[in-house]
């Protein structure tokens, strides 16, 4: 939301997971659109709810600042809970075949979505899947894994083939867009967001990407086992007494083999996303669009990944989980520079 607008959390009104990006908002994308671009997104976008839980973060004692319906009141009289937005909600999907988001979105007059993480992922993937494998219940989840000894919470060896993974969902939806967009277009200018799911837990890269890097040859952090604070020796008390709750989005503490595991599946889902930001940027350069394309990668968030010996993400501000890549490539400007500034 924060990147959509150009604003801070306290002005755009998303605090938490949950709360979504109001629908009067002004984003960069409605710009680019007025501006004569043609717009698109593919794979997660994050904008709305995604699980159809009420917001993930409600601190104590709001009670009466609820209205009616149990909904916090918020500063402006807006009813952020009728179908537009529910554009995301994994549960709709699911319960309606035909549900499809309504164009244009937040700017974005293609969409093709994907919800959720790992081989869990819904939305447009879902159907996609469903076009291409049969029924996806049959092969997604931990209950459909393949045989493994990882021991890491919320790794499994996925049966999802790799050619029908949302990684590669997102990739071939964007080829399948800008070979469109040169046969009927080409003369307007495009931006696309091309938004992969992973790397994310649950840890469930496929095919050769699952055993593509040893956890043995993994270093540990070197903060690993380190730090003496309050939430951090909760956490390591919690593990040791098995009274830690390790299936959800809340950081937990892990072994030394866990942290190993979890790096090692997480460098298989980044080398898929390599494999296939290759195939675009391959076919920029067949076309002869690559030196009139401006490339951005970034993401919107980092992950604990075994510092202090702790995984996933959440308040622990360690910079693990705050700090995030970005590198801006220009045609017209390609100086390479480092800049250590927040961005």
């Amino acid at each position: 939301a924060s990147i959509l607008t150009g604003r801070m959390p306290s002005a755009h009104g998303v605090r938490s997971n949950g709360i979504p990006l109001s629908k009067d908002a002004r984003t960069f994308v409605e710009e680019l659109k007025n501006d004569g671009y043609a717009t698109a997104l593919f794979g997660k976008a994050h904008f709305q709810n995604i699980t159809g839980l009420d917001r993930e973060f409600i601190p104590d004692g709001v009670e009466g600042l609820m209205d009616e319906q149990k909904h916090i009141r918020e500063a402006f009289r807006r009813d952020m809970y009728d179908d537009s937005y529910q554009s995301e909600n994994q549960i709709r999907w699911r319960e309606d075949p035909d549900f499809r988001i309504k164009t244009p979105y937040y700017g974005f007059d293609h969409v093709d979505l994907a919800i959720m993480h790992g081989d869990l992922a819904g939305g447009d993937y879902e159907h996609w899947l469903t076009e291409k494998c049969g029924d996806p219940k049959k092969l997604r989840g931990a209950e459909n894994a393949r045989d493994s000894d990882y021991v890491v919470p919320q790794g499994w060896r996925t049966s999802i083939p790799e050619e029908y993974h949302t990684t590669t969902f997102v990739a071939e939806k964007t080829l399948d867009y800008l070979s469109r967009h040169e046969r009927e277009s080409s003369s307007q200018p495009f931006f696309l967001q091309v938004s992969f799911p992973d790397p994310h837990h649950p840890f469930t890269p496929p095919g050769k990407y699952w055993d593509m890097y040893n956890p043995d040859d993994i270093p540990l952090p070197p903060s690993f086992g380190k730090g003496d604070t309050p939430i951090l020796n909760n956490m390591r008390e919690s593990r040791e007494t098995g009274t830690d709750f390790r299936q959800g989005q809340v950081p937990f503490a892990v072994s030394e083999r866990e942290t190993r595991e979890a790096i090692a599946l997480t460098y298989g889902m980044i080398k898929m996303i390599d494999d296939q930001v290759g195939r675009i940027l391959a076919h920029l350069k067949e076309t002869g669009q690559i030196d009139n394309t401006v490339l951005i990668f970034a993401s919107d968030h980092g992950d604990l990944m075994g510092d202090h010996g702790i995984l996933l993400k959440g308040p622990l501000h360690y910079q693990g989980a705050i700090r995030v890549p970005l590198i801006w490539l220009d045609p017209d400007d390609r100086r390479p520079q480092r800049s250590d500034a927040i961005v």
